[in-house]
């Protein structure tokens, strides 16, 4: 059987910190089951040193295109749907690792044994925490994992994060993502959903990422949550987005409850950190844009 070929897309932005080790770990991966065709790393007007420290990778399979200027996230990915052909392409982000030498057999492996899934979803996983609001922040993703654990079938769009995306090329040849758009892995979601593509969440293949160590930075990821919802209305309609997002107050408190029985600390504390950060978005004091400031504190990897 002829293996099937893959593309990486990597769109990059002040990535200095990651993007020698990501590139390096996804190329030291097991590819026994596809043909890695290439890396393609978008440097969006890096003002820092990542395009020099992604030039000490030396590969003949890593493309690089370069940005002058910082056009966004989803002109990056506009451009990688463009230059992929390749039977699957697999989007990172450029402040992760993969968990593990066969991270990205094991997303190729839901796809040949899912032929007709378009899009894969995995699970995240945060380094373990380096100070108290870090340690809040993890627990409230341990939080997410159980709620996931009940919805990933009936609600996607909770799984799909843009860590790491898995699509077919039926999929990503189709896809041009708005420039304004604040949550492309949302977007992708539903727009599959929409036109009745199959999406698979596997909670067998992981990837690791740094949590925001403080609650600027925290503000500024969760103000891109709330607003994006707000946004997909406009392009999906709000009947169709608020089905796609709705959770009963039933699962929520069950989620709670498991939350603070295990780990009532940091339940309790995300709880008030969850209420502040509402206030402040339902107050209009965190607007987003599609070009939002970088959270230094978690790309502090090493």
């Amino acid at each position: 059987m002829k293996k099937p070929t893959v593309t990486i897309g990597i769109p990059a932005y002040n990535e200095e910190k990651n993007i020698k080790n990501l590139v390096l770990s996804l190329l030291k991966q097991d590819s026994k089951s596809f043909l890695l065709k290439q890396i393609v790393v978008v440097l969006d007007g890096s003002t820092d040193n990542t395009k020099l420290n992604l030039e000490r990778v030396t590969d003949k399979k890593i493309v690089t295109i370069i940005h002058r200027r910082r056009l966004g996230k989803n002109r990056c990915l506009n451009e990688i749907f463009q230059k992929s052909d390749t039977n699957i392409l697999i989007l990172m982000d450029a402040d992760v690792l993969p968990k593990g030498n066969k991270f990205l057999e094991n997303i190729v492996n839901v796809f040949s044994k899912n032929p007709k899934t378009s899009l894969v979803c995995i699970k995240t996983e945060p380094f373990k925490a380096r100070n108290w609001f870090e340690k809040i922040i993890n627990t409230s993703h341990r939080l997410k994992i159980r709620l996931n654990s009940f919805v990933a079938n009936l609600k996607p769009v909770y799984v799909c994060n843009g860590r790491t995306l898995g699509l077919t090329r039926s999929l990503y040849k189709k896809l041009k993502l708005p420039t304004n758009v604040l949550a492309d892995d949302a977007y992708i979601c539903l727009y599959s959903i929409k036109y009745g593509l199959k999406i698979r969440y596997s909670e067998s293949v992981t990837v690791n990422y740094r949590s925001p160590s403080n609650i600027r930075d925290h503000i500024n990821q969760s103000a891109r949550f709330y607003n994006s919802k707000k946004q997909l209305k406009k392009y999906f309609g709000r009947t169709f987005t608020n089905n796609e997002y709705f959770l009963s107050k039933y699962l929520l408190f069950k989620t709670f409850l498991s939350g603070v029985f295990t780990e009532p600390a940091g339940t309790l504390a995300y709880v008030f950190i969850l209420m502040y950060v509402k206030l402040l978005v339902n107050g209009h004091l965190a607007e987003s844009s599609y070009m939002w400031d970088v959270p230094v504190s978690s790309k502090k990897y090493i």
